[in-house]
């Protein structure tokens, strides 16, 4: 016998991907993300689109998808794949959204946050048109409804609660919260996304001292290596010392880890004359933020040390650096592993 509607478990419904709290979930949401073969992407649509074309080998109908950020138009031309087999479809699906969603919220600090946010509750596409992927219901109808009689399967729903439950066992159920991405539902969800033509390697130094947990870091080396995403090619570096002034004296520990002196620090800027010089560089290269995703080995740099640091000091974070892709994440979600090696275990694995 079907549960009553008012004995629902707790429930997150979602469906405009402009407007509302948990717009990002849906897969319409202008959301910039890369794969695993560092193809760029405006929107999980236009990944699932395109990873449906390339499963049944129609090779000129992915060529499009790739082509096209609007995911209407996408979704137009996922409905033209060839060779398209429906039992083969329903079989991969899951599977392939599950692969795309990993990359979508592992790179989106603000999209990965509301994702988390949601506790353990039961996401539910509340999609009156789709009964695969929604429940083909909207969410007041569905408010009304029992749970065993939705007409549809929630595909997407069941697929973001396993996204969750992975991203939460990779991030120690930290809940890393950086400056919205463009496009996310803080800067107005309408404004379209840019697909980044760019990727940006990031590796912080900062002090620290041997066995103080709460030590108050602060960055002391800065580089930046900006790459053309399509074959990798270097354009440009960026790289200076910072001179830390909360404390100013290394801790021999830092310098040993580090191999950063003290004479190297003295001379050099500090963060606030840092973060600008920084930008302006960005800015050379003709780059808004939008074109260029930041990539780090694991969420302390982006997640953690630049905004704890720059909100003692009273500093804007650079908006760039508000996103990111956490290398660990895509070579997991890449190889099909659940866990996010260090670059040490990333190059061994294969």
């Amino acid at each position: 016998m079907g549960r009553d509607a008012g004995a629902r478990e707790p429930t997150v419904f979602f469906f405009s991907h402009t407007h509302g709290p948990f717009a990002c979930l849906s897969n319409w949401y202008p959301c910039a993300f890369v794969d695993e073969a560092s193809r760029a992407f405006a929107n999980s649509e236009q990944a699932m689109m395109h990873g449906k074309a390339v499963l049944f080998g129609d090779a000129a109908t992915a060529e499009k998808i790739l082509r096209e950020t609007d995911p209407r138009k996408v979704k137009r031309l996922g409905r033209c794949v060839a060779n398209f087999d429906e039992d083969l479809w329903r079989e991969r699906a899951r599977p392939l959204v599950m692969q795309i969603l990993t990359h979508k919220f592992a790179q989106n600090a603000h999209e990965q946050h509301v994702l988390l946010s949601t506790g353990n509750k039961l996401l539910v596409e509340a999609s009156p048109y789709d009964a695969i992927w929604g429940i083909g219901l909207d969410a007041e109808s569905a408010r009304q409804t029992p749970t065993d009689r939705w007409p549809g399967s929630n595909w997407l729903g069941e697929v973001l609660c396993a996204v969750r439950t992975q991203l939460r066992a990779a991030t120690g159920g930290v809940q890393p919260l950086g400056r919205p991405a463009a496009g996310s539902s803080a800067e107005g969800a309408e404004r379209e996304a840019v697909a980044p033509s760019h990727l940006l390697v990031l590796d912080f130094e900062a002090t620290c001292d041997e066995g103080e947990r709460r030590w108050a870091h602060e960055i002391i080396e800065f580089p930046a290596v900006l790459l053309e995403r399509e074959g990798m090619r270097t354009v440009d570096e960026f790289r200076t010392m910072v001179r830390p002034t909360e404390v100013a004296a290394l801790r021999p520990f830092c310098t040993q880890l580090t191999s950063i002196t003290q004479e190297q620090v003295d001379g050099a800027p500090t963060l606030d004359e840092v973060l600008p010089s920084f930008e302006r560089w960005l800015e050379g290269h003709g780059l808004c933020a939008e074109q260029v995703l930041p990539v780090t080995c694991g969420d302390w740099d982006l997640g953690t040390c630049l905004p704890k640091e720059c909100a003692r000091k009273g500093l804007s974070a650079p908006r760039v650096l508000g996103r990111w892709c956490n290398i660990k994440h895509a070579f997991s979600a890449g190889m099909g592993v659940p866990k996010a090696f260090g670059m040490v275990g990333a190059s061994t694995s294969s």
